[in-house]
């Protein structure tokens, strides 16, 4: 196995290194950070629409340059539940969203995981599919389990 680099940012971002392919996973940069940040990503996930996790400013930034491919979102930062702020509170601006305001559209892919809740069963699809290919990289959507209490 080659070395494998795990980096964990605080809150839910982190990067991983495998060889010498680079990903992050809900990347969010401010301040200095932001201002050294480098587009050194191959991939890059978002979760999310919440601004902690689909950071657009944070986006412009690493999304780009040669070695950059693909931002693989979920459909909420591509159409967001409206209005933003009354369900979210927390969640990334209107003016934010859809992410191809600041990423160009061709790199960008939505990603459909599949979810299940007490109320649902297993009636809620998504369009897509529930695996990735990224070469010697699998990924594969995992079924979420959402509790209601």
């Amino acid at each position: 196995m080659e070395n494998i680099f795990f980096r964990w940012w605080g809150c839910g971002a982190f990067d991983v290194r495998f060889g010498d392919v680079n990903i992050a996973f809900d990347p969010y940069l401010f301040n200095q950070n932001l201002a050294d940040a480098q587009p050194i990503y191959d991939y890059i996930f978002i979760s999310h629409e919440h601004f902690d996790h689909c950071h657009p400013v944070t986006l412009r930034k690493l999304c780009r340059g040669e070695r950059f491919k693909k931002l693989f979102v979920n459909p909420g930062c591509m159409t967001p539940a409206q209005p933003i702020a009354e369900k979210y509170g927390d969640a990334a601006f209107e003016r934010d969203l859809p992410i191809p305001k600041h990423v160009p559209a061709d790199t960008v892919q939505i990603l459909y995981p599949k979810h299940l809740n007490e109320n649902q069963g297993t009636s809620r699809a998504f369009q897509g599919s529930d695996t990735l290919d990224l070469g010697d990289i699998q990924v594969e959507t995992i079924v979420a389990r959402l509790i209601q209490k």
